[in-house]
């Protein structure tokens, strides 16, 4: 079957996981969200650092950047924005542990993709866009 553009757009294909996260409260938990396209690059963004014209894999911010693109309330709203860095990098890592944990199994994300993301950092990436696409500035010379 080759489903069509009403089927495709109506496809709830972003499952979420309910993660315990008791150290911030009693019985605490919250929805990891399989990250949409938006939030993949908008967690690339976060997780890479511009030096130069290259892009650094930074894992200091990869639970915290996971955390900002894929906690939810109840409702399917994300909790946290970009502004929220750095002070949840200074929560207790196990907890973003737990969570960059249930992102990494919804998102597909493997220890061989980490390495790999590393690995092309390291100043083989060029540009001005973390993902490799083609950013607004690139398209218009």
């Amino acid at each position: 079957m080759i489903p069509t553009r009403e089927q495709i757009k109506a496809a709830e294909d972003r499952p979420r996981l309910l993660v315990p996260v008791t150290e911030w409260g009693k019985g605490a938990q919250v929805y990891v969200r399989t990250m949409s396209a938006k939030q993949k690059a908008d967690w690339e963004e976060l997780v890479y650092d511009k030096s130069g014209k290259d892009y650094v894999w930074n894992r200091r911010k990869v639970a915290a950047a996971t955390a900002i693109c894929t906690v939810e309330d109840e409702a399917g709203a994300l909790i946290f924005s970009a502004d929220d860095m750095e002070w949840l990098n200074e929560k207790a890592g196990h907890v973003l542990d737990r969570i960059y944990a249930a992102s990494a199994k919804l998102n597909g994300i493997t220890k061989d993709d980490e390495d790999e993301l590393a690995k092309n950092s390291s100043g083989d990436r060029t540009g001005d866009s973390p993902s490799g696409s083609p950013s607004k500035s690139d398209e218009s010379t």
